[in-house]
């Protein structure tokens, strides 16, 4: 009996003993779980910071938010599910429940064409006040030369021939920033141009006398030919001063009426413009014009001449009616 009872005594010594271990172990745990939530977050703070920091310096790999997982490690649990870091200059210890709210949106909206000369106007927008920078592909940022409003533009010059990347960077007046890119090719020579009819010193008249020039452009193509006529486009038709059409392709063949023109020297060259927008002037000769007017509107004549009515255009050009 005396040994029966001692053995009890002893299994309830044991399984008090038992009893306090996993009181305390459940405690220990209990911390242990609670410390590891702290130092999780803490631990998601500091590499989101850490991923700020590496990228924000590095030109090509901007960090706008970083999405680091806040897990508690002992339940594998996400502490805020869905959490991303906000890595923005003025929030740097706050955890959003998503991504749109850490980000300013900045979309680029100019240059539109592709190709483009080489001092093109860089135009970025963003949807609340912002100041914005920008950069290329191997620069460092530069504030805009218009920015403050949501709309922001800088100049762009002396770009090379070429595709060329132009970054972004806007930070509203919350500290929330976004960044985006534009990539485009550049094309800086201008095209070549000759006037092949009429030829310099000829003597020209009537209704047809053809013109002829010829564009070439190896970068990015000709993009319109056109005549100039005593330094201005020129003029054709009687029913108003309407510019003549240009040709969409080379060589560019029309015909102009000499008969709107007074007898005499006239100036003429052509002009060609690439797809980039590059203009060059072919060289400019004179001709002669030598028409015979007698009863007809005739240059400067129609003010002399019944019943017509003469207006001046632009550029010696007479319009009659």
């Amino acid at each position: 009996m005396a040994s029966a009872q001692g053995a009890l005594e002893y299994l309830i010594i044991i399984a008090a003993v038992m009893g306090i271990a996993a009181v305390v172990v459940y405690t220990l745990s209990g911390v242990m779980s609670s410390q590891s939530s702290s130092a999780s977050i803490a631990s998601c703070k500091q590499e989101s910071q850490t991923c700020k920091l590496s990228k924000m310096s590095s030109p090509n790999d901007p960090c706008l938010s970083c999405d680091t997982a806040c897990a508690n490690p002992t339940t594998g649990q996400e502490i805020f599910p869905g959490a991303t870091y906000c890595c923005v200059n003025s929030e740097t210890n706050k955890i959003y429940a998503g991504s749109a709210e850490c980000s300013s949106p900045v979309t680029i909206i100019s240059p539109s064409s592709d190709p483009t000369a080489s001092s093109p106007n860089l135009v970025a927008r963003t949807d609340s006040n912002a100041v914005c920078s920008y950069r290329s592909s191997t620069g460092t940022y530069q504030t805009m030369s218009t920015t403050g409003s949501t709309t922001h533009s800088q100049l762009l010059t002396g770009l090379i021939t070429g595709p060329v990347t132009f970054y972004v960077r806007c930070i509203d007046a919350q500290g929330k920033s976004g960044e985006t890119s534009k990539s485009w090719t550049v094309d800086a020579i201008p095209p070549t141009v000759t006037l092949i009819q009429p030829t310099a010193g000829a003597t020209v008249s009537g209704s047809a006398t053809p013109l002829m020039a010829q564009g070439t452009d190896l970068e990015s193509g000709i993009y319109s030919i056109y005549f100039e006529i005593n330094g201005l486009p020129r003029f054709t038709g009687d029913s108003s001063c309407s510019v003549a059409t240009s040709c969409l392709s080379s060589p560019c063949s029309q015909t102009m009426d000499t008969t709107h023109y007074n007898n005499g020297p006239l100036k003429i060259k052509a002009v060609a413009r690439d797809k980039a927008q590059n203009a060059m002037y072919s060289t400019e000769i004179t001709v002669t014009v030598s028409n015979t007017c007698a009863g007809t509107c005739c240059g400067s004549s129609a003010f002399q001449c019944g019943p017509y009515t003469c207006f001046a255009c632009p550029g010696g050009y007479y319009r009659c009616y």
